[in-house]
């Protein structure tokens, strides 16, 4: 498969990819606890994330690797399914802290309720979005609530051995858990931390260790519960080749997420290009521009970095910066660096089609636009 064409390859790539998220969707709506989710607003919450859906990476990286060490897919799917159910409720709490309106070209969750407070019910603005934050936070716990439900079921339907699903129950809810939070609170520290003092006081290795802990610790989870699976043992050494593996692809994921913030089509990304300059974000774009910046180049980047009322010809200006500081070939560059590192550690393990299409699956991580 790596033989062929690069369109060929994508369009393979693609097919593969849509065939294993459907087959995730279509388990997650079938699935008895959905229906179970009240009050009515709880349920459209939820079910309106799941509408516009994702891309199914994670589901289909731990289908993959179960695949990729001689397992069934199949075993796999209720924990797939809770995979995406886990990342959806990161999303639905991301979109509160960072104060995002849309998502994936449709209103965020406590936007959505926001609005309806206000023109339904007449609320003032501020109970207005305390009520829509309320919504999207609770519709959040609830998905967290299902993962465990979802993830019970690897041992009622897949009939996996009752201690690896404890594991993968305990290894998600402690670990992960505990890794996510640890990095979407630094992302927020990183954030508000005035400039000039942040690019001083971090490194670009800060910045990794938060997107690592932020990002890729889901996607080494994904790793190991389908080699887990898979192999229906918790150690061997499959299983930390493919977890570094997903970790360092996850790492590019994230570092093309920040390029695509600056330079993607807004239609295809679902969400307005430059929302991460006027939140202020500390990318390693932003940190590499402000060593590499010129006075007058580094004053700019401070009055529109972290301005909500940026102007878009601000936001040109320092988009341009990014582009003549070398900014976003260098973050490019870091970006494949990290999955050629994980394609090595994938070496590991026996030539197979589902490693062939983890091959896939690690470049499209870096080579999307959206």
């Amino acid at each position: 498969m790596r033989n062929e064409s690069p369109v060929n390859t994508n369009e393979t790539f693609l097919a593969e990819l849509k065939k294993r998220r459907d087959r995730t969707y279509d388990y997650i709506y079938q699935h008895r606890d959905r229906e179970c989710f009240r009050p009515q607003h709880i349920f459209d919450a939820v079910d309106s994330y799941l509408t516009i859906g994702g891309k199914g990476l994670r589901p289909a990286l731990m289908m993959l690797c179960c695949g990729a060490v001689g397992g069934d897919e199949t075993a796999v799917l209720p924990a797939a399914a809770a995979i995406e159910i886990f990342h959806t409720w990161t999303l639905m709490h991301d979109d509160v802290i960072d104060r995002d309106l849309t998502r994936r070209s449709g209103l965020t969750a406590h936007e959505n309720f926001r609005r309806q407070a206000l023109q339904t019910w007449g609320l003032p603005p501020e109970e207005a979005l305390h009520y829509g934050v309320s919504v999207a936070i609770l519709a959040g716990d609830v998905l967290q609530g299902w993962v465990n439900s979802l993830l019970c079921d690897v041992y009622y339907e897949s009939q996996i051995d009752p201690a690896i699903t404890l594991f993968l129950i305990k290894e998600l809810e402690s670990n992960i858990t505990t890794a996510l939070v640890a990095g979407q609170m630094l992302d927020v520290q990183f954030t508000n931390v005035p400039l000039r003092q942040r690019v001083q006081q971090l490194t670009e290795q800060d910045i990794i260790n938060m997107l690592r802990q932020k990002t890729a610790v889901l996607y080494g989870y994904a790793a190991r519960a389908g080699a887990t699976i898979g192999l229906q043992q918790t150690e061997h050494p499959y299983i930390p080749a493919l977890v570094e593996f997903a970790e360092l692809c996850g790492i590019g994921f994230q570092l093309q997420d920040d390029l695509l913030g600056i330079v993607a089509d807004e239609q295809k990304l679902g969400k307005p290009v430059g929302s991460d300059i006027r939140e202020g974000k500390l990318t390693m774009i932003v940190h590499h521009a402000i060593q590499q910046a010129s006075e007058k180049q580094a004053q700019q980047l401070r009055e529109t970095l972290g301005n909500a009322g940026a102007k878009p010809d601000q936001i040109e200006a320092v988009k341009q910066i990014f582009h003549d500081t070398g900014s976003l070939a260098y973050v490019k560059q870091r970006a494949q660096m990290y999955v050629k590192q994980g394609l090595d550690r994938l070496q590991t393990l026996p030539d197979s089609e589902p490693k062939a299409i983890l091959s896939m699956w690690a470049d499209y991580m870096i080579q999307r636009d959206f």
